[in-house]
């Protein structure tokens, strides 16, 4: 699955703060971590707010931080294309998330994707503010990825 097919995914799976119920959405990036070869654990950290953690090899590496939770959707019906279509038009993805954040991620789930398929090198992906690994530890549901260097 591509970047732009996985934004579509995200975009279609609502995943609003407030309320905020990421369960969904942590169980469809623990699959697209699965599909590529990276085992993850799904831990709810609070009620409906989920962590996704995964890890593969030790030492340095390189983070890059995405988040699950969007804004409210508002009223639907003034949207000109739906809040979780994802619909593609005159070479933009639509809807709620797109770009803060859900595109961000899906690029760096196929980044990971990528690189695990053409290299050996190692990775650490979390998603977790509760990770002693985190830079952020302020902010909330943030996921992670650590590219470590080949052992």
């Amino acid at each position: 699955m591509d970047e732009i097919e996985l934004t579509k995914r995200l975009i279609g799976i609502n995943f609003e703060n407030p309320p905020c119920d990421e369960e969904k959405a942590a169980k469809f990036i623990a699959s697209v971590l699965s599909r590529i070869g990276i085992k993850s654990e799904i831990v709810e950290i609070d009620k409906k707010r989920f962590n996704v953690i995964a890890e593969i090899g030790k030492g340095d590496g390189l983070i890059l931080s995405s988040h699950m939770d969007t804004v409210p959707i508002g009223n639907a019906d003034s949207w000109k294309h739906g809040p979780l279509s994802g619909e593609v038009s005159n070479g933009k993805i639509y809807g709620r998330g797109a770009v803060d954040t859900k595109g961000g991620l899906a690029v760096q789930l196929t980044l990971l994707s990528t690189f695990m398929i053409r290299s050996s090198t190692s990775f650490l992906s979390a998603l977790s503010k509760h990770t002693p690994l985190s830079l952020c530890n302020v902010l909330s549901h943030v996921m992670y990825f650590r590219i470590l260097p080949i052992e």
